[in-house]
């Protein structure tokens, strides 16, 4: 993962719309850090670029919107590491947080 620029135009425009999304709790959040997910194996290039490959066939059969949505993870550096190499779906059961399918897999994250 590599840190994200608070100064970086990517940095501001996720910002925004993280603190978009929770609306009135946005005086009890802040967005400590940001980062991006590097696919420098050859296994996680291939599972990211068949995700996109699926948001493009849902978005031709329903006329153009594929319904992406960013997502934010709050968890702390540990926790975003072992989302990032095991998945979702393991550190929400590792965590005993209920999983809800159709997260976007996006790489913002807050974490500490």
């Amino acid at each position: 993962m590599v840190r994200v620029s608070k100064d970086s135009e990517e940095f501001i425009l996720l910002r925004h719309r993280f603190y978009s999304s929770i609306g009135s709790l946005v005086p009890h959040c802040s967005l400590v850090d940001l980062h991006r997910v590097l696919y420098s194996t050859p296994s996680r290039r291939t599972r990211w670029e068949a995700f996109h490959r699926s948001l493009e066939a849902v978005a031709q059969k329903h006329g153009g919107n594929a319904n992406d949505k960013f997502a934010f993870a709050e968890a702390s550096k540990d926790g975003i590491i072992q989302i990032v190499n095991d998945g979702e779906e393991i550190f929400s059961a590792a965590a005993g947080i209920p999983h809800s399918t159709g997260s976007g897999g996006q790489d913002s994250t807050r974490g500490n």
